[in-house]
């Protein structure tokens, strides 16, 4: 299986994938904490952590597929649990912070959210017990959120979007194995899966099925991506793909639901064409050099993603109010707490992935074939 999708070349994808992390950190941070100006007049129309998120769901989609289709094509349950390692001991450990910081400043009557308003006292009337709390452990499963009264850390939704994908690709593994000697697999699992996704775009334009249904062309570009990199005939479902991606993001409303603030969209349009093709462009190159420092940024990205909010509220709580200083000096303490947690959850769970890739990951000088886990892409 591993021979007929050819040799994997290392995609400089890591420092990538941090960018995008740092584009959400500062949308929080400006939108959220700092004062009305100049500064949030420009970021909050723009939504640039918002389209980055987007730009991540596409990644998901390649390196995912590339992990599927090189490493776990016959071991579909290796492939899910090494997805939960990924997701979850650092999903638990930014809880526990969460967690934490909400009692030690409600506590104190001077916790701010990551709102631009005070919070309601009564929407943390339950939030404590025992049920809110155990919901929250697994807030990164997708649904729920429909079972927590006060999520703690409300950005892991996009995480919940990334698990649905995750137990497609499971899906199609399965199929796959099960459908060898029907001469079936991957590739006809990713076509099958297209045949579903125009309906859904098109319902989800017109209102009929939620807004976020259409998150699902992302993942399909990427993949589709992918199979095109490694020499597979999938120019139809990259189109096919791009299509819903347009589609997905012409229907977004012009004026955001939550604040109510006018959307730039010709902007964002522009800047969500621009990282499309910077992440294709890489897709397609293999350079040689800094593939370790490359490596190290894209796996700060995650803990970065889930920890950056934790530092923002208590900064916040700590000001008491809007303010410069917690825009400018939160967000490298964000990236420094990030890497500590980083360095103190990767090294044993990272073992433990290593036992169930059954191999460990390596970092070649050249490109060549791997024997075990694709070396370019820690988010395998």
């Amino acid at each position: 299986m591993q021979a007929e999708f050819g040799r994997l070349q290392y995609k400089h994808l890591g420092a990538f994938r941090l960018a995008l992390a740092f584009l959400v950190v500062v949308q929080h941070f400006v939108t959220n904490v700092a004062p009305a100006g100049a500064l949030y007049d420009a970021v909050l129309p723009q939504e640039i952590g918002s389209l980055a998120v987007l730009i991540f769901f596409c990644l998901s989609g390649f390196v995912i597929t590339e992990a599927a289709t090189q490493v776990y094509a016959e071991k579909p349950l290796a492939f899910l649990t090494n997805r939960f390692l990924r997701i979850v001991p650092h999903y638990l450990g930014a809880l526990a912070v969460s967690i934490a910081v909400h009692l030690v400043f409600l506590s104190r009557g001077t916790l701010h959210l990551s709102e631009r308003v005070w919070p309601d006292p009564d929407q943390f009337i339950d939030a404590f017990g025992i049920r809110n709390v155990a919901a929250n452990l697994v807030g990164f499963l997708p649904g729920a959120n429909r079972l927590e009264g006060f999520d703690f850390i409300d950005i892991v939704w996009a995480v919940r979007i990334e698990m649905i994908f995750y137990f497609l690709v499971f899906t199609c593994l399965v199929v796959a194995s099960s459908a060898r000697r029907r001469r079936t697999g991957l590739l006809a699992s990713a076509y099958g899966i297209a045949a579903v996704l125009v309906p859904l775009l098109i319902l989800s334009a017109l209102g009929r099925l939620p807004e976020k249904v259409g998150l699902i062309s992302y993942f399909t570009f990427g993949a589709a991506l992918y199979f095109t990199s490694a020499g597979k005939r999938m120019a139809p479902l990259v189109w096919l793909s791009l299509a819903g991606i347009v589609l997905h993001f012409a229907t977004l409303s012009p004026v955001n639901a939550e604040n109510g603030y006018l959307r730039n969209v010709p902007l964002q349009a522009g800047l969500l064409a621009a990282m499309l093709g910077l992440m294709v462009f890489l897709a397609f190159r293999s350079f040689t050099r800094l593939r370790a420092a490359d490596r190290w940024l894209g796996n700060l990205s995650y803990p970065l993603y889930l920890q950056h909010q934790n530092v923002e509220v208590a900064l916040y709580s700590l000001a008491g109010g809007f303010s410069y200083g917690v825009v400018f000096g939160g967000i490298p303490l964000a990236v420094l707490f990030s890497y500590g947690a980083g360095r103190l959850i990767d090294p044993m769970v990272n073992r433990l992935r290593d036992r169930v890739r059954g191999g460990r990951l390596a970092v070649p000088r050249e490109p060549r074939l791997v024997r075990a886990a694709p070396a370019g892409n820690q988010a395998t």
